[in-house]
């Protein structure tokens, strides 16, 4: 399983999921900072809304940077998204597109043709390829223990993943009343 398709996914989504929790960190901050300057411009205090905006220049220097933190957990959440979606599609249908021929089943290759008394031509030869003996999927061989612990991360993931649109959501409401 070290060397599988799947664990390439899987290490795609786990690297996408550190960057949504780093994400989220500074969504956080800026949430308790817009937080703060809301509660300071119902106490009218003009200073320390000044020194919670020092950062972004302005009011709206630090709602912009609220709204680009929110795109960027969106971002990330698509992402998890699709290596979830991509590892369950190959975990169900136990291929994956090769990774040499992309899929098309052959590669290409540049011969040259030298006949006597004419230049030099070359020729693109269609050549099948070989990992996949020319169908363009790779079968994956995935013995039941490797299955269990596959299905367990994906419904693992996929529950993560409907708590962060469910947060998202929540998110959105927060920039609609901003």
């Amino acid at each position: 399983m070290i060397n599988s398709p799947l664990s390439n996914l899987f290490l795609d989504t786990i690297s996408n999921i550190e960057k949504f929790e780093k994400n989220i960190e500074d969504f956080r901050d800026l949430s308790k900072k817009v937080y703060d300057f809301y509660l300071a411009k119902k106490e009218s205090s003009r200073a320390k809304q000044v020194l919670i905006t020092i950062k972004y220049g302005t009011a709206k220097g630090l709602r912009k940077s609220f709204i680009d933190s929110h795109k960027k957990l969106v971002k990330n959440a698509e992402k998890i998204d699709q290596s979830l979606s991509d590892a369950e599609n190959i975990f169900n249908n136990k291929e994956k597109t090769c990774y040499t021929c992309h899929g098309l089943g052959h590669s290409y290759k540049q011969e040259y043709l030298r006949e006597k008394g004419s230049p030099t031509r070359r020729i693109r030869k269609t050549i099948k390829c070989e990992p996949c003996k020319g169908t363009g999927k790779i079968k994956l061989d995935i013995d039941e223990t490797e299955e269990v612990l596959i299905r367990n991360f994906i419904d693992l993931g996929n529950l993560l993943n409907n708590i962060l649109k469910e947060s998202l959501n929540s998110f959105d409401n927060l920039i609609k009343i901003l």
